[in-house]
């Protein structure tokens, strides 16, 4: 009798210490979860980091942001053109800024290309208007930069 109330209590043991191992297991892969941001959050924070450096003139930040390609006015240009570019247009421009308007829908155009689409609202010392806009982020060794032409 006392061999098989060990034996149950042995077994019981076993499956607590497996539940409980089992629990910690799923607990330590939430977390991680968590702190993992989706492709979808990634590319919408991308998103409003190149929107304020896009409207505050902060070239060092597009400089990090953007890949060596530019689509820019459907032509591709190198990234020292574009920013170059962009310098000459806030000096010529001092009255600028934009912002995001409504939603940033996410479309996954492959394994390693983001379409982000939104609404830009422009402000200039002509006025305010708003341009449907669009940012194609691809994945450079793990880091998404914007910049590239859509890749079907």
């Amino acid at each position: 009798m006392k061999k098989i109330f060990l034996l149950l209590l042995l077994i019981l043991l076993a499956i607590s210490c497996g539940k409980r191992e089992n629990s910690d297991t799923l607990n330590n892969k939430e977390k991680t979860r968590k702190k993992e941001k989706s492709v979808e959050e990634q590319i919408k924070e991308m998103v409003n980091i190149w929107n304020e450096a896009s409207s505050n003139a902060d070239f060092d930040t597009l400089e990090k942001i953007l890949g060596d390609k530019i689509e820019y006015y459907q032509s591709s240009v190198t990234k020292a053109y574009y920013i170059s570019n962009q310098k000459k247009f806030f000096e010529k421009n001092p009255v600028y800024g934009q912002k995001i308007k409504g939603d940033i829908n996410v479309t996954q155009i492959s394994n390693k290309q983001v379409k982000a689409e939104f609404v830009k609202e422009v402000t200039t010392k002509k006025g305010v208007k708003d341009y449907p806009s669009y940012l194609v982020f691809e994945n450079v060794n793990g880091e998404w930069k914007s910049g590239k032409k859509p890749q079907a």
